[in-house]
């Protein structure tokens, strides 16, 4: 599962619940999407994001704790994720 089935997946779940959409810190410049895609592109993984919105986001995510935490535990998720379907494979 990449970040960004995740992000359709939670997004679908999101709308219904109301929550909020943006970087944690308040900074509505990058959603949801953004913000998967990014923690993708910083993993080593393809990402269709364009280069400009990789450097808005490498700008933000230097002075951003937020955003740095979000990349790092949907990291951590995805890696314990992957963990997980290997291991019921075997």
């Amino acid at each position: 599962m990449s970040f960004q089935s995740l992000w359709q997946f939670d997004t679908q779940n999101l709308s219904t619940q109301n929550s909020i959409n943006y970087c944690p810190c308040g900074d509505k410049s990058f959603d949801l999407q953004d913000m998967c895609a990014y923690a993708e592109h910083f993993s080593g993984k393809p990402t269709n994001m364009s280069s400009e919105k990789i450097s808005q986001l490498t700008e933000h995510y230097i002075f951003c704790e937020d955003l740095r935490e979000f990349v790092s535990n949907l990291e951590e998720m995805m890696d314990s994720y992957e963990n997980y379907v290997q291991q019921k494979s075997e």
